[in-house]
């Protein structure tokens, strides 16, 4: 089965996903005459940091799977293990439609997204972590900071 968990996406231009789709196809296509990456999976563990201005969300992450014939695997599993304290996470189903990655040309997976929302306040720092479970089992741990930023400032990328 191969991976593919992505984070830090954000809103691009259609020229952005197209140069967004060939660089991951260049890059993760190299990828697929190595080992299995769901191997690779097993309880791993990320850290990032987000900045967030309330009343914006911010897409955090999405999780999709493909198995190794470029069929759809199942929908992962998002289970939030620690809730923010200052802001909402939410998670979204959908279909992620690629052109070509990891030797795979034009698929559409099941993919949940992850988004956070600050509530309304000042400037304050909150902390999310879920984890994500591929259809094999394997588990991957996502620890996200979040700084809220005042209103006036807006959002930006992961940091």
């Amino acid at each position: 089965m191969k991976a593919l968990a992505i984070t830090s996406i954000h809103p691009l231009s259609s020229r952005s996903w197209s140069i967004l789709r060939f660089l991951m196809a260049a890059l993760l296509g190299a990828a697929a005459n190595a080992a299995p990456v769901a191997a690779q999976y097993e309880k791993a563990s990320s850290y990032t940091t987000f900045d967030a201005t309330p009343g914006e969300p911010v897409q955090l992450g999405y999780y999709a799977f493909v198995n190794n014939d470029c069929t759809p695997s199942r929908r992962p599993t998002v289970r939030i293990m620690e809730s923010p304290s200052k802001g909402i996470l939410t998670v979204r189903s959908g279909v992620l439609t690629m052109n070509a990655i990891m030797g795979c040309q034009g698929y559409s997976a099941p993919v949940q997204v992850t988004f956070y929302e600050a509530r309304n306040g000042g400037a304050d720092i909150d902390q999310v972590t879920y984890e994500v479970t591929n259809p094999n089992g394997d588990v991957a741990i996502y620890q996200i900071k979040i700084r809220i930023l005042p209103s006036s400032q807006g959002a930006s990328r992961e940091r």
